[in-house]
C-alpha cells in the first residue's frame, strides 16, 4: 500500500505521554503529517476509531501504534481492530513501535496484513521521514 505525503491525518497510540509529544511534534516538523491525534491508550483509540466511523468523521490515514502498553497491548488492539466490521477501520494502515529491537516482536508485528512497517523507539524526525519516503515507494 502506497501512502502519498505529507499524510493527512495521523493517530499516535502510545502510553508515553513523552513518545507522543515527540512524535506529534516531528511528523509535523518533517512535514510528514498535517494533523496528529494522539491517544494514550489502545482501548481509547480504538473506541475513539469506531465512534469517528459511525459518525461519518475523518479516520486517520495511518496509525502508529506501541506494541508493549498496559491494558490493551498493541498486538490485541490490532486484533480488535481486525474484527470490526466496518472495512475502513479494519484495513486502516498500522505502523508498529517498540523500544525493544527484539526481532520476534518485529516479525510478529510485520506478519499482521494492517502492518505496513516496524519502528524501534526512539524515534527521532529523520526516521519519521525515512519511513514517509518507504511508505510512499511501497
Amino acid at each position: 500500500m502506497s501512502l502519498p505525503m505529507p499524510w493527512p491525518r495521523v493517530m499516535v497510540i502510545d502510553d508515553s505521554e513523552t513518545d507522543l509529544l515527540l512524535a506529534e511534534i516531528w511528523l509535523q516538523r518533517s512535514g510528514v503529517a498535517a494533523e496528529v491525534v494522539t491517544c494514550p491508550r489502545a482501548d481509547l483509540a480504538l473506541t475513539a476509531l469506531c465512534q469517528c466511523a459511525e459518525s461519518g468523521g475523518e479516520l486517520p490515514t495511518l496509525l502508529l501504534l506501541d506494541i508493549n502498553m498496559p491494558g490493551m497491548g498493541g498486538f490485541a488492539f490490532l486484533d480488535a481492530k481486525s474484527a470490526l466490521p466496518d472495512a475502513a477501520l479494519r484495513t486502516l494502515p498500522v505502523v508498529m513501535l517498540s523500544s525493544s529491537p527484539d526481532e520476534e516482536e518485529h516479525q510478529r508485528a510485520l506478519s499482521h496484513p494492517a502492518v505496513l512497517d516496524f519502528v524501534v523507539k526512539p524515534a527521532s524526525p529523520a526516521v519519521f521521514q525515512a519511513l514517509a519516503q518507504r511508505l510512499s515507494q511501497a
